[in-house]
């Protein structure tokens, strides 16, 4: 074997171990129960990677499922071009509550701020806007992905600001 497969091997391992963890302690926290005003410094402790980004072409959200009722986000600068699946499986999973909070630390109009769905491949949850049903063209299982989007983008902005949150 030669060893750039068997680093390749390895590293999309340790990758996905990564994800897998990352969706479970969200799983593990959503059990629990999520604080409806989480603690600002908690959440920095717990998501340093998503303060202090670059707001220059925006916010991007990655949310995904793992379930009917629990919601995964990640959060990433805006860019102009994809990200790589190594870039999205490094994200770690933050409720709604804990994403609508660290949003509310950024100075940015809501406009500017992208809901992406996404189907992280560690989930064997397929949410229905992924599924183009018999008889129907593609524009159906589009406008479903957009529809989810902004029923997502309701759960993060809608309601009353988060305490202590200094966004306007």
């Amino acid at each position: 074997m030669d060893i750039k497969r068997v680093a390749s091997v390895v590293l999309s391992a340790a990758i996905m171990l990564c994800a897998a963890v990352a969706i479970d302690t969200a799983e593990d926290r959503n059990a629990a129960g999520s604080l409806s005003d989480p603690d600002l410094e908690v959440l920095m402790e717990r998501y340093p990677e998503y303060f202090g980004l670059s707001t220059f072409k925006g916010l991007e959200v990655y949310v995904w499922q793992v379930n009917p009722a629990s919601y995964s986000f990640g959060l990433m600068p805006g860019t102009n071009i994809n990200k790589t699946e190594q870039q999205l499986l490094a994200l770690k999973g933050a409720s709604a509550e804990e994403m609508r909070a660290i949003l509310f630390t950024y100075d940015i109009p809501e406009e500017n701020i992208a809901v992406i769905p996404w189907q992280n491949p560690v989930s064997s949850y397929l949410p229905e806007y992924c599924i183009v049903f018999s008889g129907e063209g593609p524009e159906a299982a589009r406008q479903r992905r957009r529809e989810y989007a902004e029923n997502v983008r309701g759960m993060l902005f809608e309601g009353e600001k988060p305490v202590g949150a200094p966004r306007k």
